[in-house]
């Protein structure tokens, strides 16, 4: 998803929610719902740049 990673978090139903992979160490609340592995909808902002953005 442009550059973001997520954890799988719980599914109800067809409906399976992932949450920003920096939610724990950088707050981030951005997550998004995914049907049958279709993406469904986002919500929330990430609060940090893409990994394929960030310079080493």
């Amino acid at each position: 998803m442009a550059g973001y990673t997520y954890y799988y978090v719980t599914t109800v139903g067809p409906k399976t929610r992932w949450r920003c992979s920096t939610h724990s160490s950088r707050g981030c609340s951005a997550h998004l719902y995914t049907i049958n592995d279709t993406l469904f909808s986002t919500k929330g902002s990430h609060t940090h740049p893409p990994r394929d953005s960030i310079l080493f």
